[in-house]
C-alpha cells in the first residue's frame, strides 16, 4: 500500500536496512540477563525483522514485474531459484560460523550481507524507481521564463503546440493516476481473489509437510532413520522445485496460459499428496516405504513450480483483462498482495497439518489436505470459465 508512495527502491533500500540491523542485533540476545528478557528481546526483534521482509519482498517482486512486463513468470522463477539455495545452503555455512564463531557470528555475518547488499542497490538501482514522477518535458520546461510576452506566445507557433502537447501529458498522467485501482478493487477482482487463494494453499503445503513429515518418517522407519537422513529428505522437495522453477517460467511466457498451468500443478498436486501417507483409500494397494516417500516428494517440488511460479503472472493478465490500469502501482499492490497470502500459507499450514496428524494420522491428514487441493482446483476451474465468459462479453461491448 505504501509502496507506490515512496517508491520501490526507498522501500527494497529501507526493507534491507531494518532486516539487516535486527540480524546484527539478534545476534547480542545472548546477553540478556533473564528468560522473560532474553523471550521478549527475540520476538521483538523477529516481528521487526518480519516488517523489513515484507518491504524487501514485495518491493522486488513490484520492480521484477515492471521490469520484466513480458516474462513475469520467468524472471519470479529465477528469483524462486536463489531462494531454494538458499534454503539449501543458510543451514550449512550457518552451522559452520556457529562452530567456529559462537552464537553471535552466523547473525552478525547475514546481517552484514543485508547491508552491504542495501548500499548496492542504493548506488546501483536506476532512480527511476524511487517513486517521484519523471517528467522530462515538464521538467526541462520553464513556462515563466519562457512566456516573456503574451504576443511572443501567439507568434511562435511552435510554442503554443508545444504547450497543449504538456497539458495533454499532463492530464494523461493525472488520468492514469486515477485509474490505479485500489487493494480492495484488486480483491474483488476474481482473478486475482483466486490467484491469492491459490498462493495461499501453494504456499502452505510445504510448511504442512515441514512440520508432520519427521514423525511420519520415525514410524516408517521404526525409529532407526538418523537425523543427517531426514535432513537430506528434506531437501529433495526444494531441490525439484528450485530445478523446475526456469522450465515453468519459460513455458508460461512463451507457450501456456498461466492460469492452465496453475490448474495443472494442483490437480498434480492432489494426487501426489494421496501417495505421501499413502492415503488408507490406497493403502491395501500401495505399501509405505521411503522409496514412495522420496519420489512423491520429488514430484511435488516439480507440480509445486506449476502451482505457484505463474500466479504473479495470472494476476496481472486478470487485471489487464478487467480494464484495470496495470501500471507500477498496481504491480506494488499485486506483489504486496502475493506476499502476504505467502505469509498466510506459511502460518496456516503447519497450524492445521499439525492439528489434522494428531487427531486423524499422517495418512488421512495427507489424504484431507488433498481434498482441499482439488477443492480449490474446482474453484479456480469454475471461476476460469466464469471469468472468460465474462472477458468475451467485454470485447464483444467494446
Amino acid at each position: 500500500m505504501y509502496i507506490p508512495r515512496v517508491g520501490p527502491k526507498r522501500a527494497l533500500v529501507f526493507g534491507c536496512g531494518l532486516e539487516g540491523c535486527c540480524e546484527i542485533l539478534f545476534g547480542l540476545a545472548y546477553l540478556m540477563p533473564t528468560s522473560t528478557t532474553f523471550v521478549v528481546y527475540c520476538l521483538t526483534l523477529r516481528s521487526i525483522t518480519a516488517i523489513g521482509s515484507s518491504f524487501t519482498l514485495t518491493a522486488s517482486l513490484a520492480i521484477i514485474s515492471e521490469v520484466f512486463k513480458k516474462n513475469r513468470a520467468l524472471a519470479f522463477s529465477l528469483t524462486e531459484i536463489f531462494t531454494g539455495i538458499g534454503l539449501m545452503v543458510s543451514p550449512g555455512y550457518g552451522g559452520i560460523l556457529f562452530k567456529y564463531g559462537g552464537f553471535p557470528t552466523p547473525f552478525i555475518f547475514t546481517g552484514a550481507i543485508v547491508l552491504a547488499m542495501m548500499v548496492v542497490v542504493l548506488l546501483l538501482m536506476p532512480k527511476s524507481f524511487t517513486g517521484e514522477e519523471t517528467r522530462p518535458v515538464l521538467q526541462s520546461l520553464d513556462v515563466d521564463e519562457c512566456m516573456l510576452s503574451r504576443t511572443s506566445i501567439f507568434m511562435n507557433k511552435k510554442f503554443l503546440i508545444l504547450l497543449i502537447e504538456v497539458q495533454e501529458f499532463e492530464e494523461e498522467i493525472e488520468d492514469i493516476l486515477e485509474k490505479t485501482p485500489s487493494t480492495l478493487q484488486l480483491l474483488k477482482n476474481p482473478g486475482v481473489f483466486l490467484g491469492v487463494l491459490s498462493t495461499c494453499l501453494a504456499l502452505s503445503l510445504p510448511s504442512f509437510l515441514e512440520s508432520t513429515l519427521t514423525h511420519h518418517l520415525q514410524e516408517i522407519t521404526k525409529d532407526e532413520i538418523c537425523v543427517e537422513k531426514i535432513g537430506l529428505i528434506f531437501l529433495i522437495m526444494p531441490a525439484t522445485f528450485t530445478a523446475s522453477s526456469v522450465l515453468t517460467g519459460h513455458l508460461v511466457d512463451k507457450y501456456f496460459n498461466p492460469r492452465y498451468v496453475i490448474i495443472l500443478g494442483q490437480l498434480l498436486m492432489g494426487i501426489v499428496f494421496l501417495l505421501f501417507g499413502p492415503s488408507p483409500i490406497l493403502y491395501s494397494r500401495i505399501p509405505s516405504n521411503m522409496t514412495l516417500l522420496s519420489v512423491s516428494l520429488a514430484l511435488q517440488g516439480i507440480f509445486l513450480s506449476f502451482a505457484n511460479i505463474p500466479i504473479l503472472s495470472d494476476m496481472h493478465n486478470s487485471v489487464k483483462n478487467a480494464g484495470m490500469n496495470v501500471s507500477s502501482e498496481t504491480s506494488a499492490l499485486l506483489s504486496g498482495l502475493f506476499v502476504a497470502f505467502i505469509s498466510l500459507g506459511n502460518t496456516v499450514g503447519p497450524i492445521f497439518g499439525t492439528n489434522l496428524t494428531e487427531k486423524y494420522g499422517f495418512s488421512w491428514a495427507t489424504s484431507i489436505m488433498s481434498f482441499i487441493i482439488f477443492g480449490v482446483m474446482i474453484i479456480l476451474t469454475l471461476g476460469t470459465l466464469i471469468e472468460n465468459r465474462i472477458n468475451k462479453r467485454r470485447r464483444i461491448k467494446s
